[in-house]
């Protein structure tokens, strides 16, 4: 045993240096033991360091327990790694308790006997979190610990409402000018707007739910005129029936545009009647054998009439197709590819509609 201290009666005394007897232990140890005691000190210098270098989150109180709502203002609070990462949380979480509350309020309103929210009723439609936007906001409180920022948000509820009435009355406005782009049209040419129809329609009834939702009713004249004008394009749209006909060449051409006018719910009929728009679907065929494969060019007219004979849209369109087989199956397989571009293309948008 390696004696390293030595005690003297009026105190303890230190008689051998430290390096000394450092180097006595490491004398006295292996290679591997100096490589584990080497790798353990590393080990706990870093976890030292590491605890050294992540102090605790200090959250602040009002990030904790935010102020309650009251009567004008929402309150919340919100964390991120930067300050609008935390301000968008922080909405978010008003957004969330908007929503609750809209729910909440709505259910109460379809329950009413002698409602006089009725026309509103009528239309309503779910509110989610993300149709849920705000153009004004206070920031109350802002602090950062440990690279986190935590800030606390303040809503007016009175200006909220305000910007939501105003985004109906541009929705609103943006109605009557698509209603009065399309309602002299032929149904035909109404059907390519009604996605943004429909869209807009949709967008109008959510913000009356919205405004519903916080006990704010919608004129009765607006919710009149959109009901009205919604019930004439729908009427339009619902007339369109389509009467096919077609030459020996573009068989199969017509059996594909039934089957991609019937994907997009617009009826077929097999005779002619008063509504039927009328398509005409001509076609001309070079062929061809080189060798042992048969070759087709087929030349295509396809041209859409109104009942009283007006020409809607007329376009010409080319395709090839071979086979192995025979010109027959040269044939489908032109009119194939042509089909297949119809319904990447959309055959209303292919035909000029």
């Amino acid at each position: 045993m390696i004696k390293i201290l030595k005690l003297k009666t009026n105190g303890v005394e230190i008689k051998d240096s430290f390096i000394k007897s450092i180097e006595l232990i490491i004398s006295s140890m292996t290679i591997n033991k100096i490589i584990a005691y080497l790798f353990s000190f590393i080990f706990l210098f870093t976890i030292n360091s590491c605890v050294t270098l992540n102090p605790p989150i200090n959250r602040p109180d009002w990030s904790i327990n935010p102020p309650p709502d009251t009567q004008d203002y929402w309150f919340d609070s919100g964390e991120g790694v930067s300050k609008d990462d935390a301000i968008a949380k922080a909405l978010n979480r008003i957004a969330s308790k908007i929503c609750i509350s809209i729910d909440s309020t709505l259910k109460v309103r379809q329950t009413e006997k002698n409602n006089r929210y009725n026309q509103e009723i009528e239309d309503l439609i779910k509110v989610e979190v993300e149709d849920i936007t705000f153009k004004g906001y206070d920031v109350l409180q802002t602090t950062i610990s440990n690279n986190i920022f935590f800030v606390l948000i303040k809503v007016d509820k009175q200006k909220y409402i305000k910007d939501e009435t105003n985004a109906l009355s541009q929705i609103y406005q943006s109605m009557r000018d698509l209603y009065d782009q399309i309602i002299n049209k032929h149904a035909l040419e109404v059907l390519k707007y009604k996605n943004d129809w429909n869209n807009t329609i949709e967008l109008f009834n959510k913000k009356v739910s919205l405004l519903l939702g916080l006990n704010h009713s919608t004129p009765a004249n607006i919710l009149n005129t959109k009901r009205t004008y919604n019930k004439q394009i729908k009427a339009k749209l619902s007339s369109i029936e389509i009467f096919i006909q077609h030459d020996n060449h573009t068989q199969y051409i017509s059996d594909g545009i039934k089957e991609l006018l019937t994907n997009v719910s617009i009826p077929i009929v097999n005779s002619k009647s008063s509504n039927s728009i009328i398509m005409l679907i001509h076609g001309g065929v070079k062929q061809e054998k080189f060798d042992q494969e048969f070759i087709i060019k087929l030349s295509i007219n396809i041209r859409l009439k109104t009942p009283s004979n007006k020409t809607i849209s007329e376009k010409n369109f080319s395709q090839s197709g071979t086979s192995l087989i025979g010109f027959d199956s040269a044939l489908q397989n032109a009119s194939r590819a042509f089909c297949n571009q119809a319904k990447e293309e959309g055959l209303l948008t292919l035909l000029g509609l």
